[in-house]
């Protein structure tokens, strides 16, 4: 790994105050980096003053600051996995991964490429591959990431991509190319620009469905250039779980093709640790609120805002909740949707509990935010660095809903990967 890699992941630097959160922080990100699956170091350890000489420069005390890491023995593999959701039933996926990517680190061998794995490596770049084959839904998908272009805090991605998914009264099949590109204005600050260009295909559409389904059949193509600015002070374990602070995002997106509209979405989520046990094992409140609202009076069904399923207004069916025609879901310009979650362990980090309320509303009007649903209810969480089979269930109970919803009282997802 390139030391430039390992320096950008420090929040702290020669001669700045002394700050342990800063460097607890950083040390975090550094295990992280890579994910899960595919970390950059087996191990990484920063030791404050290891020899104790702590002296005097310019009239400040100054201490040493070692970091040390230990790199993992590979970078990239070929990863098997499947997963089940309520939401998108059963996938599979075969893909080919490369963390710690570098594209200019060209093989200089049939050694360095396939025996040793040495080339295209330690520039802390990204490149993938995957095929993702399902019953309701299949995707393929070709990207590259460089998260800091010409050694400054630029960033760039692109991602080819084919997602099928059978959708209840008709087929939905998206092909495109997006062109991200993002800047870190602070530390905390972070403005990006996508520009996503698509082609749409609805087909096979049911006898029945509704006219707003009818209405977009055959070939759309879009083209949608997204301005977004997040400012993100979150802090983050080993375990990839938030534990204080907050993300918040503003998202503004004009949309043209087939059809012309303007897109635009802000909300918030904070974490705080209300408890820390004997074992040091977190209590965590989750506090997350959203809006979107779409301007233009023509905005087709893929477009749209929709609630309900795995990870949002639980206790309603995938994309349940909102208008419907012909018992269809047709989704609306006016989103609105907010949570409270608490986790706690019950088996150390590695089941935790949850309970948690939903409230939100999806309406067709700009700018109405009528008819409010609210759920209750429990959950279970699942995850093991060890045992790679991150599970999620929870059971939601609507107390406030309409008539044309679509109710669920367990959502759940599960995926094992090699």
């Amino acid at each position: 790994t390139q030391e430039k890699v390992v320096r950008r992941e420090l929040s702290f630097r020669p001669m700045e105050k002394f700050n342990y959160e800063e460097i607890t922080a950083s040390r975090n990100r550094l295990l992280r980096l890579g994910g899960m699956q595919d970390p950059y170091f087996k191990s990484v350890e920063v030791d404050v003053d290891p020899n104790g000489q702590t002296r005097i420069v310019d009239g400040k005390m100054v201490r040493d600051i070692i970091v040390q890491l230990k790199e993992t023995d590979s970078f990239g593999r070929i990863r098997l996995a499947a997963g089940i959701s309520s939401d998108q039933g059963l996938v599979g996926e075969i893909a080919l991964i490369r963390a710690n990517f570098d594209l200019a680190d060209l093989p200089k061998s049939f050694k360095d490429m396939f025996v040793d794995r040495t080339a295209f490596l330690g520039a802390g770049q990204s490149f993938e591959i995957s095929i993702s084959p399902g019953m309701d839904v299949s995707r393929f998908r070709i990207s590259f990431e460089e998260p800091y272009m010409f050694g400054k805090p630029l960033s760039f991605g692109v991602s080819l991509y084919q997602w099928d998914w059978s959708r209840d009264a008709y087929d939905e099949i998206r092909s495109g190319i997006n062109l991200t590109f993002g800047k870190r204005l602070t530390r905390e600050w972070v403005a990006s620009m996508r520009l996503r260009v698509q082609s749409i295909d609805i087909d096979d559409i049911d006898t029945t469905a509704a006219p707003d389904i009818v209405e977009v059949e055959g070939k759309n193509s879009l083209m949608s250039v997204r301005f977004s600015l997040v400012k993100d002070i979150r802090r983050i374990d080993r375990m990839f779980k938030p534990y204080t602070g907050h993300r918040t995002f503003l998202v503004f997106e004009p949309v043209l093709g087939d059809f012309s509209l303007f897109k635009t979405a802000f909300g918030s989520t904070r974490y705080r640790t209300v408890h820390v046990d004997e074992e040091g094992l977190r209590h965590i409140l989750k506090l997350h609120a959203e809006v979107g609202l779409i301007f233009g009076n023509d905005s087709p069904i893929y477009e749209r805002y929709y609630l309900g399923g795995t990870g949002n207004m639980r206790g309603f069916d995938y994309r349940g909740l909102g208008p419907h025609q012909n018992d269809d879901p047709v989704g609306g310009d006016t989103m609105f949707y907010a949570t409270a979650e608490y986790t706690f362990p019950i088996l150390g980090d590695t089941i935790r509990g949850a309970v948690f309320t939903d409230i939100g509303t999806v309406n067709s009007g700009v700018g109405e935010f009528g008819n409010m649903r609210m759920s209750i209810g429990f959950g279970i969480r699942i995850f093991s660095p060890q045992i790679p089979i991150p599970i999620t269930i929870d059971f939601g109970l609507p107390i406030m809903k309409e008539n044309d919803d679509d109710t669920q009282i367990v959502s759940f997802s599960m995926s094992i990967g090699y």
